[in-house]
């Protein structure tokens, strides 16, 4: 916050991540949203690639792939089989009707978390969509129902973001 003017640091009782994240929706600012958690780590370029491929195609949803780290292991994965190019239109924005003429259940193509996702803040104050009030699993919903409803979705094939797994003290492992 002191180094850059862009971002603002909100203090606020914990109440997990979805109150924490309709907190920030109500402060964004800018054209598009990045909800990122906290234990992942992204590719430096990751704003400015997702960023660049939503403004050329005035994309309401951007989507990118990801690799996994397991935190225990030290090691980073790809995963091939996440977000394949195969199950989205050859073209450069599609909705899930698209896909479903191509006969891809998105609920089985696309992972209904936002941190592998740039979204358009308009598009989104547009919908009214608020993160659910739960411990885990809170994204879901918005995902999926901006999803559902999206008009531009377009697919950056980069892997530009980092899922850590295994990590002690995870939220994501309380709920095992």
């Amino acid at each position: 916050e002191q180094k850059d003017s862009r971002i603002r640091i909100i203090t606020q009782r914990n109440s997990g991540a979805g109150v924490a994240r309709n907190t920030g929706l109500k402060v964004a600012q800018g054209e598009y949203l990045s909800i990122l958690d906290g234990d992942d780590f992204f590719n430096s370029r990751m704003l400015e690639t997702a960023y660049a491929r939503g403004k050329e195609l005035s994309a309401e949803i951007v989507m990118f792939r990801f690799h996994r780290y397991d935190h225990q292991a030290k090691r980073e994965y790809n995963l091939p089989h996440m977000m394949k190019k195969d199950n989205f239109p050859q073209k450069s924005t599609f909705c899930v009707e698209d896909m479903k003429e191509m006969g891809v259940n998105f609920f089985f193509a696309i992972c209904g978390w936002t941190w592998d996702k740039l979204f358009l803040r308009s598009y989104i104050e547009k919908l009214d969509l608020q993160f659910q009030d739960t411990r885990i699993f809170n994204d879901m919903y918005f995902t999926y129902s901006a999803l559902l409803v999206a008009q531009t979705i377009t697919y950056l094939e980069d892997a530009l973001v980092c899922q850590r797994v295994n990590r002690p003290g995870a939220v994501s492992r309380s709920a095992q």
